[in-house]
């Protein structure tokens, strides 16, 4: 395949991945439930009755509301820190300038700061979750 027939697919792939699973699911005789929007995950767990994590659990809410209670635990606080501090590949530019510093406080501070980029990131992504799946985004 030559490289710009790829590229071409490549940009058509999120184009054609909804027509092909929705024909795929009329070919198998199953019918998407009225209203609903075809990208939730309720949607696409009632065309495929595939088992999810929302559907172990109950609803989708119930899901993202224990993910919300897990990830504000300080257990997965200190875990995130601790997987941090093991892994520091890079330093922020300030810290790779700066000469009071030794390399090791430098590489703590930016476990730290790396630990905290990662909370924060983790955090809001479930909240950002959380506010749609119960409709109050605008709240944000």
């Amino acid at each position: 395949m030559l490289r710009r027939s790829f590229l071409k697919g490549l940009v058509a792939a999120p184009v054609a991945a909804p027509v092909m699973a929705r024909d795929a699911a009329s070919a198998a005789g199953i019918s998407p439930p009225l209203n609903t929007p075809p990208f939730k995950l309720d949607a696409v767990r009632a065309m495929t009755g595939a088992q999810t994590p929302a559907a172990l659990d109950g609803s989708f809410v119930d899901y993202v509301r224990d993910e919300l209670k897990r990830i504000t635990s300080p257990e997965w606080e200190n875990r995130t820190r601790a997987e941090s501090a093991r892994s520091v590949t890079r330093l922020d530019p300030d810290l790779a300038s700066s000469k009071s510093l030794s390399l090791s406080a430098a590489i703590r501070l930016q476990a730290k700061r790396d630990a905290d980029r990662r909370i924060e990131e983790v955090r809001g992504h479930w909240l950002a979750e959380f506010r749609k799946a119960t409709g109050t985004e605008w709240l944000a």
